[in-house]
């Protein structure tokens, strides 16, 4: 019969759940997110703004009535 080797604290944390993320690694990747949420929002405005533009260039300008004719009645 083999019996196991003792565990130790610092082998104990990491072995019992190795993909448990550390506070610094979801802090890095938070901010990373951040980022990335940042820079897209950024690409949305400006191509909004791009689409803006081009609807206005697109559009057809009000004529100008003058008010000043008479109807006939």
């Amino acid at each position: 019969m083999l019996l196991d080797a003792p565990s130790t604290p610092s082998t104990t944390a990491s072995s019992s759940n190795p993909s448990k993320p550390n506070k610094g690694a979801i802090l890095r990747k938070s901010v990373d997110y951040i980022r990335y949420l940042k820079d897209s929002s950024e690409k949305e405005r400006l191509e909004r703004i791009r689409l803006e533009e081009l609807l206005k260039s697109l559009s057809p300008k009000p004529e100008r009535r003058s008010f000043d004719h008479r109807w006939d009645t």
